[in-house]
């Protein structure tokens, strides 16, 4: 049976050698590959995409439902009429403070971790933040559990907490962005741009500085929530698994208890559309490339009749890896590692018309010259035909993608209600754009742009370069100083109420520690440490002559470090050195010192000097209450300091510091916070054995072994030597 198959299929195979071998067999005809031009794209298929339906509450919100019963999901969306263009003047940042805020803190009824926990147990997201003219808030969850979440959503928007730990977070967050904003080129270009162009004082060009931060408090936000959170100013859209009859009886549920309010927006500022000629240059020493923008205002908006041929310019200008910019400049030329181009076109105001590129430093001045000439090229020779059909094919093929979802459906809506457009203003923008000529697009280019008049804004490093291949030798160039502003110290706002609770409350931990009497009864102190840094333990021991002179000495890894501030001179010994400390840097260290239990309440204690104080509203931490003030004082600064609630001894304090850059490019503010954990007596006094500072940069634990209370302290350890010498005694 074996040897039948084996014969039977050695036949096959000899049979079908014979024809593959045979001249006489037919062979396939391989049709040639056609070039990518020669390929016909077939005609696009209409394409109507669902349309929401529009409600009105009776109290003004606007509301859009759409069905989808794909999935048993629901998406809602809000936009409200209000953004960080309409924050009150010097209040940079409040806007988007109070969003941030108001998410992360929850409500009374939905506290912030409470609110997290809840969320996450229900597979569903919120999400809340400001924009520039408008702002958005949203909730995904699953259609079983929408009622939960509609719930949450209006709790959290119309009765936020806004507590006090969430804004500190929030701010410390924010002061953490200043200090980086330099860190990046393209952060400079960006926000460095928009102010040549709009002006410094331009509500869409403001920047946000610690200034603005230091004026946030609680109150702010309220303020800013109670002027502008009212439901006239809401249009809500909802797309998912229900139906809409339903829907809107549960919209009208939760919001129209809400009542309406007239809200007067503040005025802004128009944006002026005339082109100005500017060169500005940052110099940044460290980076190894230069990236640079220019361009112009573009006074045009999404429903001139312009817009289509602008679109269409735009693709070929720089649309995609084969658009002339990164064709002639980047390809071609190789002088650049990466070039764009955009034609940003808002819906309300003057949009923005620049081309941006990333070079090395040497070639700067020749990669601007490159990019500037395709911008007059194609205002001067304008475009072929063949590009036109290339760009309205690759406009027109991703049309579709705007409407490949219904949350994006909805949200189109809910633009074009935002901004008074027709609701079939995309399907009126396809047909435009189809029928688009070359000339359109030529008589755009000359009308709208103008490459004689563009801000040039560059940021770099021209050192070790002939200064002629520089921004440094351009005509009339402004060299920009972006060093950040850190704030002028302002008095604090005191609420009389919440004063006499400070000081009712500062008298409870003072006595709590060991008594008002024995604080103010401290001359001198010493106290022997541990100091846990980056890895080293390190034996430290402080003393001190109040109230001017202080002395630090730390037994480091590589020898003995001492400190000394003292009443006529501050100075530092290492090894066989000594040398002087800058005011400022003995100013620094010696109320980092006072920012601990025994400084803090030795100065409170002693009445030798005023200071303000008010209490800070409860919070909860790691399961337990604390309670605070914040205190501010010529020695102490501006501080919080928060109390455990039962014991009143101090668990944490949080001050503002200036830091010096490591480039040594400025100074930036950070936020620290100190934790005091493990009480226990020393002497007549209750302190912290262990006190912990969460510096980012290198968080650090001091151990507390002994305290000496008013015991002889040499004069001549405050005395600078001439040299460095172990301090007497040790």
């Amino acid at each position: 049976m074996q040897s039948l198959l084996f014969r039977t299929a050695l036949a096959a195979f000899l049979f079908a050698s014979s024809l593959l071998f045979s001249g006489e067999a037919e062979r396939p005809v391989i049709q040639p590959f056609k070039l990518w031009k020669d390929v016909q794209s077939p005609e696009l298929k209409s394409f109507n995409a669902p349309v929401a339906e529009r409600f009105e509450l009776a109290n003004g919100m606007v509301v859009f439902l759409l069905e989808d019963h794909e999935l048993p999901l629901l998406e809602l969306s809000m936009t409200l009429r209000f953004g960080e263009i309409h924050e009150p003047a010097g209040t940079a940042g409040l806007a988007d403070a109070a969003f941030t805020v108001m998410r992360s803190g929850g409500s009374e009824k939905y506290s912030g971790d409470k609110l997290d926990e809840t969320l996450e147990d229900m597979a569903a997201e919120l999400k809340m933040g400001a924009g520039t003219d408008s702002s958005s808030a949203s909730l995904s969850c699953l259609k079983d559990n929408f009622d939960k979440g509609l719930d949450i959503f209006v709790d959290v928007l119309r009765r936020p907490a806004f507590p006090e730990d969430k804004l500190d977070l929030h701010l410390a967050q924010a002061r953490t962005a200043i200090s980086k904003r330099n860190d990046s080129p393209n952060s400079i270009v960006g926000r460095e741009f928009k102010k040549a162009l709009y002006g410094e004082k331009s509500p869409y060009a403001k920047v946000v500085e610690y200034a603005h931060l230091n004026k946030i408090d609680r109150a702010a936000l309220q303020r800013f929530h109670s002027t502008y959170f009212h439901p006239n100013q809401f249009i809500l859209g909802i797309v998912g698994d229900f139906k809409k009859a339903e829907m809107l009886q549960k919209v009208k549920a939760a919001f129209e208890s809400w009542p309406k309010q007239n809200v007067a927006l503040p005025a802004v500022q128009p944006i002026d559309p005339a082109h100005k000629k500017k060169v500005l240059f940052v110099d940044r020493p460290k980076i190894n490339q230069t990236t640079f923008t220019m361009g112009h205002v573009l006074d045009l908006r999404r429903n001139s009749k312009e817009y289509p041929a602008i679109q269409v310019l735009n693709d070929v200008l720089s649309g995609s890896m084969s658009a002339r910019m990164f064709t002639e400049v980047r390809t071609k030329k190789g002088l650049a590692y990466s070039v764009w181009g955009y034609a940003n076109i808002n819906y309300d105001r003057p949009g923005t018309f620049a081309c941006t590129a990333l070079t090395r430093n040497e070639q700067a001045l020749e990669s601007v010259d490159a990019v500037r000439e395709e911008v007059v090229r194609i205002r001067e020779k304008g475009i072929t035909a063949e590009e036109l059909e290339g760009s309205r094919e690759r406009i027109l093929n991703s049309f579709v993608f705007n409407f490949d979802s219904p949350s994006k459906i909805i949200n189109r809506q809910i633009t074009y209600e935002l901004y008074g457009y027709p609701m079939d203003f995309a399907e009126k923008l396809l047909e435009s754009i189809k029928k688009v000529t070359v000339d359109d697009v030529n008589k755009a280019a000359k009308k709208f742009l103008d490459p004689d008049k563009m801000v040039l804004l560059g940021v770099g490093n021209t050192s070790g370069l002939d200064e002629s291949k520089t921004f440094r030798s351009l005509k009339d160039v402004q060299i920009i100083d972006v060093t950040i502003p850190l704030p002028q110290a302002e008095p604090m706002v005191i609420d009389p109420r919440r004063e006499q609770e400070g000081k009712k409350l500062l008298a409870e931990c003072l006595k709590a520690a060991g008594g008002l009497e024995v604080y103010q009864g401290i001359q001198n102190v010493r106290a022997d440490v541990i100091l846990h840094h980056k890895g080293f333990k390190l034996r430290g021991c402080m003393r001190a002559q109040m109230p001017e002179n202080v002395r630090v000495d730390v037994a480091g890894p590589f020898g003995p470090i001492s400190q000394v501030m003292a009443k006529d001179a501050a100075w530092k010994a290492s090894g066989s050195s000594v040398t002087e400390l800058k005011p400022a840097e003995a100013k620094k260290n010696l109320r980092t010192l006072l920012h601990s239990d025994l400084g803090l309440l030795r100065v409170l204690a002693s009445g030798k000097e005023g200071y303000n104080v008010q209490a800070l509203d409860p919070v909860r931490e790691n399961d337990r209450e604390l309670v605070g003030v914040e205190i501010e004082s010529q020695s102490l600064g501006r501080i919080k300091i928060w109390f455990d609630a039962q014991t009143k001894l101090m668990a944490k304090i949080r001050y503002v510091a200036d830091v010096t850059k490591k480039d040594e490019s400025g100074s930036v503010q950070k936020e620290y916070d100190k934790l005091f954990t493990d009480h226990a007596a020393f002497g007549k006094m209750i302190l912290a054995r262990t006190i912990t500072d969460k510096d980012p940069a290198g968080p650090q634990t001091i151990e507390m072994q002994a305290v000496q209370i008013n015991a002889p302290l040499d004069k001549s350890l405050f005395e600078r030597p001439t040299k460095a010498t172990p301090p007497p005694g040790e």
